[in-house]
């Protein structure tokens, strides 16, 4: 089984904060999940280009094979 990282997902909500849809995905990936909750406010303010009325940052957990990322630290860099 392949270790558990979380990445933060960007999603772009009507008024309620309902109907979101899924914008993108940081490409930095976390080792924990309290990382990634700390990296949160830095990712909404890096979102503020997207045009809804209100936009969230979630972390989800996902795996290695699918951040197709490599270790540094805490934060994992995805690569492109």
């Amino acid at each position: 089984m392949e270790p558990l990282l979380y990445v933060i997902a960007i999603m772009g909500c009507a008024d309620t904060g309902s109907a979101c849809t899924q914008m993108r995905v940081q490409p930095t990936a976390f080792r924990t999940e309290a990382s990634c909750r700390a990296a949160q406010d830095d990712a909404l303010i890096a979102a503020s280009d997207l045009d809804f009325p209100v936009i969230l940052a979630e972390c989800r957990a996902t795996t290695m094979q699918m951040a197709d990322a490599r270790p540094q630290g805490d934060r994992i860099v995805a690569s492109r």
